[in-house]
């Protein structure tokens, strides 16, 4: 083998080490593309999901705001009703002791003491019994 044709042999050479250079770096190049294109992707859908999961999150606040609402509603009712019955409760007791320390009241006076304290236990039994109107759902 001659001089010339080693230089040739090994210029060859070369030039098929770069091409196969080359040729590694366009695999090299494609492979990273079709990476940023499948990461982009994967997270177009996760931004989706994130947001229809945000839109589930905020349905299921406004549902446990409302549900606790409608509790306290509910709990402030029984509390107005337990107020007035006790109300009611405690006037007639007062006005049951005026006439045991009175004996000698009047009888007109009697009888209308009598009647309210009829009254109030006829509104606490009332009230002890059913639901009003207007109750909380």
């Amino acid at each position: 083998m001659e001089a010339q044709d080693a230089a040739d042999n090994i210029r060859e050479a070369a030039e098929k080490r770069e091409l196969a250079s080359d040729e590694r770096k366009i695999k090299q190049e494609e492979a990273a593309e079709r990476f940023r294109r499948r990461a982009a992707v994967i997270i177009g859908i996760l931004a989706a999901l994130l947001a229809i999961t945000a839109l589930g999150a905020d349905q299921a606040r406004e549902t446990v705001t409302n549900a606790n609402i409608r509790a306290d509603d509910t709990y402030n009712f029984y509390q107005a009703k337990n107020i007035r019955q006790t109300s009611y409760q405690l006037a007639a007791g007062d006005l049951q002791a005026l006439v045991q320390i009175n004996p000698t009241l009047p009888a007109a006076a009697r009888a209308s003491i009598q009647a309210r304290i009829a009254g109030y236990k006829k509104n606490g039994r009332a009230l002890r019994g059913r639901p009003q109107r207007g109750r909380p759902r």
